[in-house]
């Protein structure tokens, strides 16, 4: 009989929000339409998929200049954990 014990390996969640054909490597790339790198097709100016301190890590390029002031980025902010 082989006594083992399994090790937990919590794999951080990193996003790449707005990735387009460009998502950085070791993230999950988010966009609003999909192509090529894209993993989650989600608009987030609408959506928000992720639950409170549930990210470790998100990396926006060129993304932030296309949310509008009627965009409430509060969501996205409680996701990131500590």
């Amino acid at each position: 009989m082989v006594n083992a014990q399994l090790k937990v390996v919590e794999t951080p969640v990193r996003l790449d929000i707005g990735c387009g054909k460009n998502k950085k490597e070791g993230f999950v790339g988010i966009d609003q339409y999909q192509m090529e790198g894209v993993d989650v097709v989600m608009d987030v100016r609408k959506e928000w998929a992720y639950a409170d301190d549930s990210v470790d890590e998100v990396h926006c390029s060129h993304f932030l200049e296309h949310l509008t002031a009627n965009v409430q980025s509060n969501d996205h902010y409680s996701a990131l954990g500590e």
